[in-house]
């Protein structure tokens, strides 16, 4: 268990550490606190990431620019029970693509934003608002792939500033949507009644030499949110990895592949390699 860096603590209760740098750098106190993945944050993902992945063929609500998949939390603790997981679809379509490449950023006046997955995200937000319209809403987790991976997050931060809460986000693959406000914003928004933040349960997953999940480009202002839960090639997971430990990773991931023929910076995108390699952490985590 050691090896695949996932520690078993109580669900819910999270061992943190002052943030050591990760691999989008430290610029102040707008960075979340680095913390341990704990075996139900494993749990959790490996029901989103098959939730992200279904919502490539199924859909619950949908428009020209978002498609959205709910389906309920199964197994875990009890309180899981009473949340649903809102997945956004990753971009499976010409009309996808044209909303990836809106890359100018929408002027929040704290924060600056992807057009693009702006107004994608929010273009489905009432319909989102409306799948639960008892008087006290039950928390919900929000995940996505890709495209859908973004639209998660700023569903998740829309969400949270209604006054819904918000019990998790995972994200898989997922490219930088925002700036150093964003970030700011984002990671301070108050997720729930537990008194967390979204930069507290926010997870990004990374799968190895992912190229989509190193976009835009951090030289131009975007900034990643929350934490990331890196999938080495050399194995396991780690929290917030500093930029050399991914650099040896991304180093061996793309010598490995070239040498059997593959470009591992694309195959390593699809969904379908994130529940590959996540399946294997829950099997050997059991």
């Amino acid at each position: 268990m050691a090896g695949l860096g996932v520690a078993v603590v109580p669900p819910m209760y999270l061992r943190s550490r002052p943030f050591s740098g990760g691999s989008d750098g430290s610029d102040g106190t707008d960075r979340a606190v680095k913390r341990e993945l704990t075996t139900q944050d494993l749990e959790l993902a490996w029901q989103c990431v098959g939730a992200a992945a279904r919502s490539y063929s199924m859909v619950t609500i949908e428009n020209n620019l978002c498609h959205v998949l709910q389906v309920p939390l199964v197994m875990g603790p009890p309180w899981w029970k009473k949340v649903n997981i809102i997945a956004c679809r990753g971009s499976d379509s010409l009309r996808d693509v044209v909303t990836d490449l809106e890359i100018g950023l929408v002027d929040l006046g704290i924060a600056r934003v992807h057009a693009g997955f702006w107004k994608s995200a929010n273009s489905i937000l009432d319909q989102v608002l409306k799948l639960d319209q008892t008087a006290l809403p039950a928390p919900v987790v929000l995940c996505g792939h890709s495209k859908g991976a973004d639209e998660a997050k700023i569903l998740a931060w829309q969400l949270a500033r209604c006054g819904r809460p918000v019990a998790a986000v995972h994200t898989f693959g997922g490219p930088r949507i925002g700036d150093a406000g964003w970030r700011r914003t984002y990671n301070a928004q108050k997720a729930n009644f537990d008194l967390q933040t979204l930069g507290d349960i926010t997870t990004r997953w990374v799968h190895e030499e992912d190229i989509v999940a190193r976009l835009l480009a951090w030289i131009t202002g975007y900034r990643h949110v929350g934490h990331e839960a890196f999938m080495s090639s050399f194995g396991g997971v780690e929290m917030d990895p500093p930029l050399w430990a991914k650099g040896l990773s991304d180093l061996w991931g793309t010598f490995w592949g070239y040498e059997r023929g593959h470009i591992e910076l694309i195959e390593d995108h699809p969904v379908s390699r994130y529940v590959e390699h996540l399946k294997g952490l829950t099997e050997k985590n059991a």
